[in-house]
């Protein structure tokens, strides 16, 4: 009876865990103080929580996670961070007390598995008629949502990921890099696939649906770009023209926001491996160019803060002008992320 009782309480245990593994937790002060909610996968009104709207400072983010802050009314609108571990204090970011409304998924899939969405209504917005999770239930559904569906196996079978209208480079697709082997495509979009990151290299297009793709293509996409002729090319967090890592700035909402604010450069003055960036937040856990940016040009009426370890932590500075070599500044191969905004 006694290791029954233990085998039991070792159950709950391990049930508990995995719980805690599919929420979040926002929280109002930094170092994880104040006023807290949990949350699950979904997308949410941060008025309709705990915490409330601009004023969020600390978040945690289990491991398998993700939590993307918008500072627009909408997810998807406005400035965003996307979080993949915990972050103590926002304003490490520049993001302490701004987020307006929330997306939390599971990091790197599309959640299509995950039907608990729907489980906390208090300002979650999955309830309503644009929930991204059912975009591609219907196999045969012919009307353009903005968005198609990749996959890592042939016949739409495998891993999923939603892409959105937009640039998509290697480190948003979802999936992985070179690991698309077939497409969901309404009617209106037009896709085009690179073989190269950075929308280089080898392309084709397509404007259907593509059930297995040939060899040519098959497990070689590095980098996307979707159309929509329909129009529906807003509330797009994906949308982006950089080879950013996974904090993407403003998208298409904004229209007076330049996606080339700021180019970024492997080498001095201005050459070497290059990549564009607009207003936002970035960490480049996952780039290239992560402690590799040797020199950058910055168009006017930006700055640049950048911070020599990723996730905005560590030693920071920040730059009003462009810098054609950093060693000068004592900087050369050390930014791992950086934050892009007007003056």
């Amino acid at each position: 009876m006694k290791l029954l009782r233990i085998i039991s309480i070792l159950v709950l245990a391990i049930i508990g865990t995995a719980q805690a593994q599919n929420t979040i937790t926002i929280f109002a002060d930094c170092d994880y103080r104040g006023n807290a909610d949990e949350l699950k996968p979904g997308r949410y009104y941060l008025n309709s929580t705990r915490v409330g709207e601009r004023n969020v400072s600390s978040v945690r983010v289990p491991r398998g996670m993700k939590a993307v802050l918008y500072s627009g009314p909408d997810v998807g609108s406005g400035e965003k961070l996307r979080l993949t571990e915990d972050l103590s204090c926002l304003k490490n970011a520049g993001w302490n007390d701004r987020a307006v409304t929330l997306l939390v998924e599971y990091d790197g899939t599309d959640n299509n598995n995950n039907n608990d969405n729907n489980n906390k209504s208090n300002g979650n917005m999955n309830n309503n008629n644009n929930n991204y999770n059912n975009n591609y239930n219907n196999n045969n559904n012919n009307n353009s949502s903005g968005s198609i569906a990749v996959f890592s196996d042939c016949e739409y079978k495998g891993r999923k990921s939603t892409l959105y209208t937009g640039r998509i480079d290697y480190n948003q697709l979802g999936v992985g890099e070179d690991a698309i082997s077939s497409l969901r495509i309404p009617s209106g979009i037009t896709v085009t696939v690179y073989e190269g990151t950075g929308f280089r290299g080898n392309n084709k297009t397509f404007t259907h649906d593509v059930s297995c793709l040939l060899s040519d293509f098959n497990d070689k996409i590095s980098s996307i770009i979707i159309s929509d002729n329909n129009g529906n090319n807003n509330n797009n967090y994906n949308n982006n023209n950089n080879n950013n890592g996974y904090n993407n700035g403003n998208n298409n909402n904004d229209n007076n926001n330049d996606n080339s604010a700021v180019t970024v450069y492997g080498d001095s003055w201005f050459k070497g491996e290059r990549a564009e960036y607009g207003p936002g937040s970035y960490d480049l856990y996952n780039n290239n160019l992560s402690g590799n940016i040797t020199s950058f040009s910055l168009k006017s009426g930006y700055v640049i803060i950048v911070y020599d370890r990723e996730n905005f932590k560590g030693n920071s500075r920040t730059f009003d002008v462009s810098s054609t070599s950093l060693s000068s500044a004592g900087w050369n191969d050390k930014i791992r992320s950086f934050i892009v905004r007007r003056k």
